[in-house]
């Protein structure tokens, strides 16, 4: 029978599981697992049934074997590096919990930490789960020009009944930080499409939570053929807020939220902290770029018909996208509704900077021209034009159920006019700076924003 020996330094909520999972494997194999603990304090107690399954506990690695099968390194992220020191030479495997090291120990390189040959394996086990290794399969025939990856969560929520505030996550010192704990989107994005050429970071402390660590950090990523954006964050719900403030201030209305999506990992984020959000999951036929936003808003509609058994009169749409709105601007496109009943949606605009009439120009064989020809000579001479900065819809219910027409301009619509600067189109590394910018000074001087940002669960 084979015998497998393996070294942890620290058996924290990490590590414990590692063993367990360490153990199970083996009893499966029919293999005999001899696994050692380096600790620092053995007077410390260790979670229920973990002492029975190690062999030995030391707080001298001088008093540890010489050579171990395999070494896991699942102290806290700030110790890793004095870790990788004392066990040099001792493993023939390295398993490292990520991250790797801290933010304070970023000028560190891994490699001077090992000696030559040595294995080593971080934990990243998304790139290895179905839906990747699907896409992987299908991605050179699908050609994509962009990539956007958003994980967004509630640090209070990562461990129920911990202290959010005590946990490594929270201290840039002990390696919290989204930007280095939030590696698996950035491994499976690598997997999928390699090594970006150029890499735009931009990250920092924003939210009201008590930690002293970066909770948003947003990428731009340029690939010869792509562009990818990740956003990584300890934050959700800013739209959920502003739809629960516009509910409070309309008792008289019987109002049902529901969220269309395909991220299972959103709707739980969501079902935490709002678990009155009817959640429908998104089949695989309304995913894509190609598949008109009407198609989705007929199936949300239909579907919470069904569900509730209730003949909704409208349906107001809240794009989580684009999520820097207020509950007046969300009262405003309602009241709209309100006043014309002609108009069979409302969308959410802001005042456009150029004009086709003035300052707007195409292409036409070898030279430009004007958008729309016309004798202005001012801008403020030309009729008013308006930028959709899709936030908001406000849209009836005749439209959703007997309309088959897929484009919602074709139908009479209405705008409600939101501040030009509250909602950015982000297709820069520039435009994420801008938005990071604009959304600390609207929280900092605009009061109607700091409320929904105040007003968020959790």
């Amino acid at each position: 029978m084979r015998t497998i020996t393996a070294l942890f330094v620290g058996l924290g909520s990490i590590g414990t599981r590692h063993l367990k999972n360490l153990t199970n494997l083996c009893t499966d194999r029919g293999w005999t697992l001899q696994a050692d603990a380096l600790r620092s304090d053995l007077s410390r107690p260790l979670r229920d049934g973990v002492a029975a399954l190690l062999h030995a506990q030391y707080t001298d690695l001088a008093d540890a074997p010489a050579h171990y099968d395999m070494v896991f390194i699942t102290n806290p992220t700030s110790l890793h590096a004095d870790a990788l020191t004392r066990v040099r030479g001792r493993g023939g495997a390295l398993f490292i919990e990520k991250p790797i090291f801290s933010a304070d120990q970023t000028g560190l390189d891994l490699a001077d930490c090992l000696p030559a040959g040595q294995k080593a394996y971080v934990a990243a086990p998304m790139r290895w789960c179905g839906v990747m290794l699907a896409l992987k399969d299908r991605l050179p025939g699908l050609h994509p020009y962009c990539a956007r990856v958003i994980c967004s969560s509630y640090l209070p929520d990562w461990r129920p009944g911990v202290d959010y505030r005590t946990v490594y996550s929270a201290h840039k010192a002990m390696g919290g930080g989204v930007t280095i704990d939030l590696i698996h989107e950035w491994d499976y994005l690598v997997e999928l499409f390699g090594v970006p050429e150029k890499l735009y970071n931009f990250k920092g402390t924003y939210s009201d939570l008590e930690i002293d660590s970066d909770d948003l950090s947003v990428y731009i990523a340029r690939y010869p053929t792509l562009l990818a954006e990740v956003h990584l964050d300890y934050l959700v719900y800013y739209s959920l807020s502003a739809a629960e403030l516009f509910i409070k201030k309309h008792p008289e209305l019987e109002i049902d939220v529901a969220l269309n999506t395909d991220s299972e990992d959103l709707a739980r984020l969501v079902a935490a902290e709002y678990p009155e959000v009817i959640y429908l999951p998104r089949g695989a036929e309304l995913g894509g770029d190609r598949v008109p936003k009407v198609e989705v808003y007929k199936d949300s509609f239909a579907r919470m018909e069904a569900h509730t058994g209730k003949q909704y009169d409208a349906m107001i749409d809240l794009d989580i996208t684009s999520p820097l709105r207020t509950e007046q601007d969300i009262e405003n496109a309602f009241a709209k509704a309100q006043e014309r009943e002609d108009l069979q949606i409302i969308f959410s605009v802001c005042e456009a900077r150029r004009n086709p009439w003035f300052n707007m120009f195409k292409i036409v064989g070898d030279h430009a021209e004007m958008v729309i020809e016309s004798q202005f000579t001012g801008r403020q001479q030309a009729p008013e034009v308006y930028d959709v900065n899709a936030s908001i819809y406000v849209i009836r219910r005749a439209f959703l159920v007997d309309n088959p027409d897929p484009i919602l301009w074709h139908s009479k619509f209405g705008v409600s006019v939101m501040m030009d600067t509250g909602i950015i189109d982000i297709d820069s590394e520039h435009d994420y700076l801008l938005m990071e910018a604009i959304a600390q000074h609207l929280y900092a001087h605009y009061p109607e924003f700091n409320a929904v940002r105040e007003n968020i669960r959790g």
